[in-house]
Parts: C-alpha cells; sequence; structure tokens
C-alpha cells in the first residue's frame, strides 16, 4: 500500500511505483545536497540566495502531500525575504526533522 505522501505522484504516474521510488530519491537526495547551502547562506548574510533555494524547494515539495512542509518552506521563504536569521535558522532545523519523516516514509516504498 502506497502511503498518501506519494499518492499524488503515484497516480501521476499511472501507478508506476518504481518511479515513485525514483523520484522520492531524487527530491531526498535534492534535500541533502540543498538544504546545507540554505545555512550556509543564513550565516553568510546572502538572504537572497537562500530564499531562491528554498522557493526552489518548496516547489519541489508540492508533488508529495507534504503541506506541513510546504508551509515550513513558505514561512523560511518570509523570514529570509526579513533577514530574521535567528528564525529562519529555527525553522531551517524544524525542516530537517521533516526531511527526516519524509527519509523514514520513503524507506516504506
Amino acid at each position: 500500500m502506497i502511503d498518501k505522501v506519494f499518492l499524488n505522484l503515484y497516480n501521476l504516474l499511472d501507478g508506476d511505483q518504481g518511479a515513485v521510488k525514483e523520484i522520492s530519491r531524487d527530491f531526498y537526495n535534492q534535500l541533502q545536497e540543498d538544504l546545507p547551502r540554505i545555512l550556509n547562506y543564513i550565516h553568510g548574510k546572502q538572504y537572497a540566495d537562500a530564499k531562491k533555494i528554498a522557493h526552489k524547494l518548496k516547489g519541489s515539495v508540492m508533488n508529495f502531500d507534504l503541506p506541513e512542509m510546504i508551509e515550513s518552506f513558505i514561512t523560511l521563504e518570509q523570514l529570509l525575504a526579513s533577514e530574521n536569521a535567528e528564525e529562519a535558522i529555527r525553522f531551517y532545523y524544524h525542516i530537517e526533522s521533516q526531511i527526516k519523516s519524509f527519509h523514514d516514509l520513503m524507506i516504506d516504498l
């Protein structure tokens, strides 16, 4: 049984579970690559660059049924736009925990 997180993607791909796994794995790898860049940009006060990456990742998250993660990326974008580094870092770590939960679901695919 496919978890609801992956159901939209599963339906878009005509039930091809292999493709769902591959896209999910690619998305997870992209998160692992891009998320640390966001933190580095925040520490370097390069908020516009961090916001671009957060925006890109938010779009990718929309392929999955992850409304809390989407909201987290929206909030992160807003915090970066207002250059609120302290809160942006807090949300960064919140998103990291959400990604761990996504990874745990992905293992069961």
